[in-house]
């Protein structure tokens, strides 16, 4: 298993395998996480086929990389309610791109420990809803320049609007069937 930013494919039986904890939420709130954008779709998915995260498909997100750990980690610990996913929009979309958009988020609903590197761990969430948007109904992101370091928690009535707007507009399964095109490097029509 790798522990770096790269490729895994975290199969049901490996994922099975990790000891799910339901994650109790003690707050409200929502952790950002970044994540690179793929310059190869409309969609502002994941870099597919070469990033596995946020997995889509499985609903979880730190099963094949130690990426944002310092934000999982704290989420974790402070029952945080839900993760929001920020990119930078590299897509096809010109009049979108290089602008910062949270364009989906995970409620944190159980997590894992797995094995990370020598006498160290790295913290996984399963979501129990999840939601993506195309680009035009991301949520503009204005509070951070450096997207590395993107950790600002949202709650009250931004989260509440934000959490509005993707619901209404989730197509989380043209994500999926996005990223599968991509990794048989077809061009897809979303």
């Amino acid at each position: 298993m790798k522990g770096t930013c790269g490729n895994c494919q975290p199969s049901v039986g490996k994922l099975s395998r990790l000891h799910w904890k339901r994650h109790e939420q003690k707050e409200r709130t929502g952790k950002l996480c970044y994540y690179i954008c793929s310059e190869k779709s409309v969609l502002p998915i994941r870099n597919a086929p070469n990033k596995e995260e946020p997995n889509y498909e499985t609903r979880t997100y730190n099963c094949c990389a130690s990426c944002n750990q310092h934000s999982i980690k704290s989420a974790i610990k402070n029952g945080l309610s839900h993760i929001f996913f920020v990119t930078r929009y590299k897509g096809k979309i010109e009049k979108f791109q290089n602008k910062i958009f949270i364009i989906g988020y995970y409620e944190i609903g159980y997590t894992a420990k797995m094995p990370h590197k020598k006498d160290e761990w790295r913290y996984c969430i399963k979501a129990t809803r999840m939601s993506f948007v195309r680009i035009e109904h991301g949520y503009p992101w204005k509070k951070v320049n450096n997207l590395r370091n993107a950790t600002q928690r949202i709650f009250g009535v931004e989260l509440d609007s934000i959490l509005k707007q993707m619901d209404r507009h989730n197509i989380v399964d043209a994500y999926k069937h996005e990223v599968k095109c991509l990794a048989k490097q077809k061009e897809c029509r979303v």
